[in-house]
């Protein structure tokens, strides 16, 4: 795969770490009771959540050539704002989710930022609610569906974590990016995804995620891996919004993506 469709694709995880969406029921999956109520109370926990913070680790590799990613940011779900500061292939960008509008810095040579809104129709508005759009709740949902197991308790950074693993279906990642503009692998399959969940088994919050598959088309197939930490629930998190003038907008995406 050539490097700049590696990149692309490195640059499409970032959004499939803030922005997968629930999918259909796959057939006959295995669930474990235990499992289901551990993520209910993971889902009720953040809902009593005003503010976390999130760090992060992707990597893409294809053909011998591997790119490897970095993402840190903070929440506030009391205000609807997102900040995410994103590095991939040595490219640091920022990016803004404030209600239904996103603000993506554009690459060198660019100046200026993409603006987006993500909900265009106003029916799937009301049935989006805004926190879903958000990573920890963006990575649970690949939790919904698909094979889920119960993996017993283990000790993480210190605290008692319950861990569970599941299987999701291919389409529990289809938010429309991965085989749009930005990366055009024609038609990409997702195949082969494994998550791993790890929650504080006293508060019930995400600690970690962590997400592997490959991608595959054009008789070409890549492997990603994305990890997602979670931390400084409820902790003062502010987040300035930049104001973007007309002139520095760009409406259907930043030149050269």
């Amino acid at each position: 795969m050539r490097r700049p469709a590696l990149r692309a694709l490195t640059v499409s995880l970032i959004l499939v770490v803030s922005l997968a969406g629930c999918s259909a029921l796959g057939d006959d999956p295995t669930r474990d009771e235990r499992a289901v109520e551990a993520l209910e109370d993971a889902r009720a926990a953040l809902d009593e959540t005003a503010t976390y913070r999130y760090e992060g680790e992707l990597s893409v590799a294809a053909d011998h050539q591997h790119i490897d990613g970095s993402v840190f940011g903070a929440v506030d779900l009391a205000n609807e704002t997102m900040y995410t500061n994103a590095t991939i292939d040595g490219t640091t960008l920022e990016s803004y989710l404030e209600g239904d509008t996103r603000r993506e810095q554009c690459p060198a040579p660019w100046d200026g930022w993409h603006v987006e809104s993500l909900d265009e129709d106003e029916d799937e508005a009301e049935s989006d609610p805004w926190p879903d759009d958000t990573p920890a709740h963006s990575q649970l949902s690949l939790f919904e569906d698909g094979d889920l197991h119960w993996n017993g308790t283990e000790t993480y950074d210190g605290r008692e974590a319950i861990r569970l693993t599941g299987s999701p279906p291919a389409d529990a990642f289809d938010d429309g990016r991965i085989g749009g503009s930005r990366f055009d692998f024609g038609g990409p399959n997702l195949e082969d995804a494994s998550t791993t969940l790890w929650l504080d088994a006293e508060t019930g919050r995400p600690l970690e995620t962590s997400v592997e598959f490959e991608v595959s088309g054009n008789d070409e197939t890549a492997t990603a891996s994305i990890t997602m930490r979670y931390s400084a629930y409820d902790e003062p998190a502010s987040i300035d919004v930049p104001t973007v003038p007309s002139e520095d907008r760009y409406e259907l995406g930043c030149p050269g993506t």
